[in-house]
């Protein structure tokens, strides 16, 4: 009795875990920051604050301006990053995408002082526009070719915060609202200014849409993974291809959401709760508007600050039709038959305040126009979790053995 308890028991969490294996989630696509010397040497990987170490945790060099390159103290340069690092004034990690509008600087956090001579508290409305690409952990990356974002779905929430200044930090915050009792006689605590505006964490959004889904095909319409139910929703711009909006002037869901004016620290950006698996979501651009959709910021998915006209290009190679990576298959010209195809079945500083976004584990669709590799991948997978079941299995029966 006691064999088969510890036996399902170990079943179930092979189970588990082999559907966490092979479900594609999601996490933003982090630049690799690892650095190497004119000789191909690995010297190290870049930390938060952009400074390379040695073992004993002392700075040898930091990114250079070009944000490739990495200098010592005398401007010269020891190495490269594997690729382009992001802008200052942009972290890109813990699966968000995160930038400042206005700062007025924090060493301590590695965030430089931010002016772009914007008004901030007059910005209406922002878009990010977005791409899934294949993810950057090659140990877990699956070929878009392989995967159905009709299947599989991801989501997170929509950055917009401020605080210092005006609206204080946790224990100096003014008071945006008294207590109050409510209509069921229920008291409401006092609400602070820097509770209202430091990550309201009310932006959720969820799933990938599919061409000509909408909010009323949400029920019995829709080909994709979207919950039309979240206050926001991903828009479809091509396969691959999405854009995210917030109107924050024309939001209802609480009142007085525009920035006031004296922030210290005003940022916003994209989390995205699945986990660094096999596809990344890849920014590509991210765009503030004003009352009248005018715009105020444009900044490209390294978070350089862009005129109209780069904008307007990256916007044009987004809408471009996907092209398949996959190689095209040859034709047989031998007499011999080929031999028929058996298809397999079908299988969320977390800056400070991350949710919980619903698990998917289905795995990717397994069509004719898989890449050899990829299906090799899965193969791969599957192989692994069953040689871990039966060395989980012959390991809790020598265990029982030798108890009696």
């Amino acid at each position: 009795m006691k064999l088969r308890k510890v036996l399902a028991g170990a079943i179930a969490s092979i189970l588990a875990v082999s559907s966490l294996a092979i479900s594609a989630n999601a996490a933003i696509y982090v630049p690799n920051a690892e650095v190497t010397d004119e000789n191909g040497n690995v010297l190290g990987t870049l930390d938060k604050k952009r400074q390379l170490l040695d073992e004993e945790k002392n700075v040898i060099g930091k990114l250079g301006e070009d944000c490739i390159s990495v200098v010592d103290d005398d401007g010269n340069v020891i190495g490269k990053c594997a690729e382009q690092q992001p802008a200052p004034g942009l972290s890109i990690e813990n699966g968000a995408w995160l930038i400042q509008l206005y700062n007025v600087g924090d060493e301590k956090e590695g965030k430089p002082a931010t002016d772009y001579g914007i008004d901030v508290t007059k910005v209406a409305s922002m878009t990010m526009y977005l791409e899934a690409v294949r993810g950057a952990d090659e140990e877990l990356a699956v070929d878009l070719d392989l995967y159905d974002p009709a299947i599989d779905g991801f989501g997170g929430n929509f950055i917009y915060s401020a605080n210092g200044g005006t609206i204080g930090k946790t224990l100096d915050s003014p008071i945006y609202k008294e207590a109050y009792v409510d209509e069921n006689g229920n008291t409401v605590p006092a609400k602070t200014m820097y509770a209202k505006y430091n990550w309201p964490n009310t932006n959720e959004w969820w799933g990938l849409p599919e061409e000509g889904d909408t909010p009323e095909g949400f029920e019995n319409g829709n080909q994709g993974t979207v919950d039309y139910g979240k206050k926001l929703h991903l828009e479809y711009i091509r396969k691959f291809a999405y854009s995210l909006t917030y109107d924050v002037a024309n939001d209802t869901s609480d009142e007085d959401l525009i920035w006031p004016e004296g922030a210290e620290c005003n940022q916003v950006g994209i989390q995205e709760w699945g986990g660094d698996f096999s596809i990344n979501l890849l920014v590509k651009a991210f765009v503030c508007n004003d009352i009248d959709g005018n715009i105020m910021l444009a900044f490209d998915g390294l978070g350089n600050k862009i005129e109209e006209s780069e904008l307007n290009a990256i916007l044009d190679e987004l809408s471009q039709p996907y092209v398949s990576a996959a190689p095209a298959e040859e034709e047989n010209t031998e007499d011999t038959a080929a031999p028929e195809e058996t298809s397999a079945e079908e299988n969320n500083d977390n800056f400070s305040n991350e949710g919980e976004a619903a698990n998917t584990t289905a795995a990717p669709a397994n069509n004719s126009s898989s890449s050899t590799s990829s299906s090799s991948n899965i193969g791969l997978i599957i192989g692994i979790i069953v040689v871990v079941v039966v060395v989980i299995v012959v390991v809790v029966i020598i265990v029982i053995k030798k108890k009696k």
